[in-house]
């Protein structure tokens, strides 16, 4: 709690309600970023040379961990709402620009150099529970997210959980990316198939 009292005088916003939670952040770079923490034994931890406007970070519920590399960038609008044990790795170097993070149940671990555009979902729960009649079991469970290294997230795509995009990867403007994809892939279309293989990105 004292960490984050001594940061809300630097260059973020931040309440915190609960017992155990730790924030340890390295960069004071940007404005307009927010912290609110509801719940027990949850951590948020940024590297340095991090740049950090127009974001907002909600933990509610327990065990959610945060972790950012050092210069990842956030541009904003950007949120990120994990709802009990959850957990966020953002690679190093990671340009991050509109994009909503909604995680409960399970990871999400975005790989060095990728790069996102504005109005982006990266989901890994559905929300409400689907349950089988028959069994009374819930049916769709929570699943991992993964991104590989310098990925690149075109606008207004939307990713799902249980999905694994590979390395240098592509994912066209308005996809709905519902199944994993090797390397190297553009994948496009709601949901999004392999349209090229073979390819590669630069800035």
């Amino acid at each position: 709690m004292k960490l984050i009292e001594k940061l809300k005088s630097h260059f973020c916003s931040t309440y915190c309600k609960g017992a155990n939670n730790v924030v340890d952040i390295h960069s004071k770079r940007g404005k307009n970023f927010k912290i609110r923490i509801t719940g027990n034994n949850n951590s948020i931890a940024i590297g340095e040379g991090c740049l950090l406007t127009n974001t907002f970070i909600s933990l509610s519920g327990d065990n959610n961990h945060v972790v950012i590399d050092d210069k990842a960038r956030f541009m904003g609008p950007c949120k990120i709402s994990m709802s009990g044990n959850a957990t966020l790795h953002i690679g190093v170097n990671a340009g991050i620009r509109g994009v909503e993070f909604v995680l409960k149940d399970a990871k999400c671990e975005i790989g060095t150099l990728c790069m996102f555009s504005y109005g982006i979902i990266i989901r890994n729960n559905d929300s409400h529970k689907v349950i089988n009649l028959e069994t009374n079991e819930i049916e769709n469970h929570p699943k991992d997210i993964k991104l590989g290294q310098h990925v690149w997230i075109a606008q207004n795509s939307t990713i799902l959980k249980g999905v694994d995009i590979g390395d240098n990867s592509i994912i066209a403007t308005g996809s709905v990316v519902t199944k994993s994809c090797p390397p190297n892939s553009i994948i496009a279309g709601n949901p999004a198939k392999i349209v090229k293989s073979g390819i590669s990105w630069d800035y």
